[in-house]
């Protein structure tokens, strides 16, 4: 049984987490964050090991400021990235990343564009399904825009965040790798990082953000229509990484 919340649930919890400020400070930390960076490589490889056709239309649902599509069209430079996030600042910050790439922003939230409309061939979500007001529909609309073959490679925070303990781990890793100077530098320029994580947490806690096991997440993928190649842990046993398929019996009558 999948626990999900009501949109007015969720669009309070929206109202709580500002996604444009979050935006200004996100990359400063994120990737300092090994963990963050250890999920942009899986992405890689999956879409190395599963390679959609050339000149395909790949497809990233909240894209944020873009760092998973400037990857990832580096990868493949031949594929048409549609972004599609709600937030302005997240959508500047990706353009910057991605200029001369070949890229469609679309400005709105998940359950307001056609997804069927963009003809992906890939979908991927970074750390976006959690937030959205229907995640099993999505996944269902996921499904409906593939075409058989098409692929979903998804990575999703299925467990409430332990801020002080995530902040634990930054801060450690970073003294390791740059000193206690540079690592005093990153802590006060992301200030406003640390403010709309508690706000994500206190969102989980009051049930306005989906929670799930890895099992969970599965059948959800599974109930949609698609089918599972690969799952596992990943960001330190926080989220779930899944690659999934739309069967090709699914294109026949």
């Amino acid at each position: 049984m999948f626990t999900l919340t009501t949109r007015t649930r969720v669009q309070a919890s929206e109202r709580a987490v500002d996604w444009d400020a979050y935006a200004r400070e996100y990359d400063h930390l994120l990737l300092q964050n090994p963990a963050y960076l250890d999920v942009l490589s899986l992405f890689v490889s999956a879409l190395r090991r599963y390679p959609s056709p050339p000149g395909a239309a790949a497809l990233d649902i909240g894209s944020g400021t873009g760092n998973l599509a400037a990857v990832l069209s580096h990868v493949r430079p031949d594929l048409h990235w549609f972004l599609l996030d709600p937030s302005p600042a997240m959508q500047r910050a990706a353009a910057r990343k991605l200029t001369g790439r070949t890229v469609t922003p679309l400005h709105a939230g998940a359950d307001d564009v056609d997804l069927t409309g963009v003809q992906p061939h890939l979908i991927t979500l970074m750390h976006s399904l959690y937030t959205l007001p229907d995640p099993q529909g999505t996944l269902r609309r996921c499904a409906q825009a593939l075409p058989p073959g098409g692929m979903l490679i998804l990575c999703d925070i299925g467990r409430p965040l332990n801020v002080t303990r995530w902040a634990a781990y930054l801060a450690h890793t970073s003294v390791k790798r740059q000193g206690l100077r540079a690592t005093a530098r990153l802590l006060r320029a992301t200030g406003q990082v640390r403010a709309q994580n508690r706000a994500i947490h206190a969102a989980q806690r009051a049930g306005c953000y989906w929670l799930h096991s890895p099992a969970e997440l599965r059948g959800a993928v599974q109930a949609a229509g698609l089918d599972v190649l690969e799952q596992r842990l990943a960001y330190r046993g926080n989220s779930d990484f899944l690659i999934a398929t739309r069967s090709v019996e699914a294109g026949r009558p």
